[in-house]
């Protein structure tokens, strides 16, 4: 599936977030929009997600990206692992 505007992408993570659960997503896009297509979209701020749907669109291509826990008390990182 095309990864297109993030829309699918963003309403997996709301509900794999709800759940309490770790999603793996996987997502084809030859012709990625644009920076300034992304960033007029209103779902991410409708859904409070914003700077995750700005993420998912900035992440690296060939590369799976990852949220890890961080430390006790600590938000979570971010790990890229790329794919050969």
């Amino acid at each position: 599936m095309g990864f297109g505007t993030g829309l699918n992408a963003i309403l997996s993570l709301q509900w794999a977030r709800a759940q309490k659960i770790f999603l793996e997503y996987t997502s084809f896009k030859y012709d990625p929009i644009l920076q300034k297509e992304y960033s007029a979209l209103n779902y991410g701020k409708n859904l409070n997600l914003s700077q995750e749907l700005i993420t998912l669109h900035e992440a690296m291509w060939n590369f799976q990206i990852k949220k890890i826990r961080g430390p006790r008390g600590k938000r979570e990182m971010v790990r890229a692992t790329r794919l050969l």
